[in-house]
């Protein structure tokens, strides 16, 4: 009984909302929470988008996941000319299918030119800014370009950061960790902010929510962890 009554607490979708919204950057709506909606003065110089947003089904067939509006959002970006380019991040922890080639693969079939999407390596979050601290400091040539012709200077430049709602703050303190200044342009909310009358099927549990619940328990345990 007592298993039932904490199953029926945790895992139910009052609780795993509240659970979201005590972890996630807070869901701001000015500007606007889409960045394809924002209106701005000039586009962001680039978008970070980190990986973990699509899987592999098969050798070169990627679909997007739980947290696949990173990798829309980024394509949204493009298309409402808020970015001049998309840096997509991530290496393969089993080394197959590395999420650089799944965001890239995506992002194209999504009408983003490959010539303004780049790519840097991390098996985690940390090394993702360490490798993004390089590329800001020595950018290759071709992004070099992009960013010139901005005729934005290397202290006014503006770059975005995408990842998923509960995973921002952790990212945004490792940004900060390594010198990087970066607009947190965070998507993929659990928590939601829809008011909507009181149902008694919200108390129902569910695996779904219990899910959610876990990934904030973890980015709570990193926090405490200085992560």
């Amino acid at each position: 009984m007592l298993l039932f009554l904490a199953w029926g607490v945790v895992a139910n979708g009052s609780f795993a909302n509240w659970a979201s919204r005590s972890v996630e950057t807070p869901l701001r709506l000015d500007p606007h929470a889409a960045i394809e909606q924002r209106k701005l003065e000039t586009p962001f110089d680039a978008v970070v988008v980190l990986g973990g947003g699509s899987y592999a089904v098969a050798p070169g067939f990627y679909e997007l996941g739980s947290d696949g509006e990173r990798v829309i959002s980024a394509a949204q970006a493009y298309h409402a000319g808020a970015t001049r380019s998309i840096i997509v991040t991530g290496s393969a922890t089993d080394g197959y299918e590395p999420p650089t080639k799944q965001s890239r693969t995506l992002l194209r079939s999504l009408g983003v030119p490959d010539g303004i999407i780049f790519s840097i390596e991390g098996v985690n979050t940390q090394a993702e800014m360490e490798s993004l601290a390089d590329l800001i400091q020595t950018p290759p040539s071709a992004l070099s370009a992009l960013w010139e012709a901005s005729e934005s200077s290397s202290d006014s430049r503006t770059i975005g950061l995408i990842t998923s709602a509960f995973h921002m703050p952790r990212a945004m303190r490792l940004s900060r960790r390594h010198q990087l200044d970066l607009e947190p342009l965070p998507c993929a909310f659990r928590a939601k902010a829809n008011e909507k009358p009181w149902l008694a099927s919200d108390l129902v549990p569910g695996a779904e929510n219990l899910v959610d619940v876990g990934k904030m328990l973890k980015e709570t345990i990193a926090k405490l962890a200085g992560q």
